[in-house]
């Protein structure tokens, strides 16, 4: 199963260790009257995070996932959309949340930085 994520996540160009659990399914969605067929690729980011960074105490426990919608780059003109499961995390200490990240999604975005680097390429 490992090598399976790993191959689908070399192909996304996709190159996060902490993404895990990938599966990609083909859906249609309607947009403006038209109906078009993307790939949705479903994963999961989780990594291990003791210290609050609000407080620095060692107190933080995992408080569920948050599931967040981004763009991936497309490819063989077929549109690739990232489901993605982001672990949350609660300091018993301060009582402040915080959630893991990644260097691939751009914060408060719905576009990857695959993305943004093919529109400033193609600029």
């Amino acid at each position: 199963m490992m090598s399976q994520d790993n191959s689908i996540l070399c192909a996304l160009d996709i190159k996060d260790n902490n993404i895990k659990n990938v599966s990609v399914k083909d859906a249609k969605i309607k947009k403006r009257g038209v109906i078009k067929h993307i790939k949705i690729v479903n994963a999961e980011l989780s990594y291990s995070l003791h210290r609050c960074p609000q407080c620095g105490m060692n107190t933080l426990v995992k408080n569920g996932k948050r599931t967040t919608n981004a763009r991936l780059a497309s490819f063989n003109g077929i549109e690739y959309h990232l489901v993605l499961k982001k672990q949350r995390f609660l300091c018993r200490n301060c009582g402040s949340t915080c959630g893991a990240h990644s260097d691939l999604l751009i914060k408060n975005h719905t576009m990857t930085k695959q993305i943004k680097n093919r529109i400033f390429s193609m600029a």
